[in-house]
């Protein structure tokens, strides 16, 4: 069972490509943002920067569920189910399907209302095993070609894009090399 905390819940996504300017200028706006309003000693902030939705979801690619299941089924092991909320209150989500190797490393699949098509995919990649955060943005690859367009991941709170095609900008990330992306960096 992968357990998402809700403050968690779509800070690393996929999203399509064509919207990756635009999520540059959000992660230089929140980083500004963040600057100008930082407190002395690290305290914090005076300000709260909230993040616009990008103008494009994966949603509106239309991919098939059953595409996506049987895509990373070969890739990546299933697991049981995905639990949200808070750590002293979580809640099973019965429609979300996950993949990978648990908590820190995996792909989360929120299906459409009709449970036909990808209306969102998210990740957990809290972990430091390189083979394991390696393994999920492979599978991430592999489903960008088979795609009806380009994918990207943004990784909000790390400030930083990349093309799902752009193997030497997924091993960058794979290793914690964001700054090196030219992702909002």
């Amino acid at each position: 069972m992968l357990f998402i905390h809700e403050d968690d819940w779509g800070q690393i996504e996929v999203l399509p490509a064509s919207c990756r300017e635009r999520c540059r200028r959000e992660i230089a706006r929140i980083t500004e943002q963040a600057e100008r309003s930082a407190l002395p000693l690290d305290a914090g902030w005076s300000e709260l920067a909230v993040r616009n939705s990008p103008p494009e979801q994966i949603s509106n690619l239309k991919i098939a569920i059953a595409d996506v299941v049987a895509l990373f089924s070969q890739l990546l092991p299933q697991l049981e189910g995905v639990t949200t909320g808070s750590f002293s209150s979580a809640q099973r989500v019965p429609r979300l399907l996950a993949f990978g190797f648990g908590q820190g490393a995996a792909i989360v699949i929120a299906p459409d209302r009709s449970s036909m098509y990808v209306d969102a995919l998210t990740l957990s990649l809290d972990t430091s095993e390189h083979d394991a955060r390696r393994r999920i943005l492979a599978a991430l690859a592999a489903l960008s070609p088979a795609a009806p367009a380009p994918l990207m991941l943004v990784d909000w709170p790390q400030g930083c894009s990349l093309l799902l095609s752009d193997r030497a900008a997924i091993d960058r990330y794979v290793v914690g090399s964001p700054d090196d992306l030219g992702g909002g960096r």
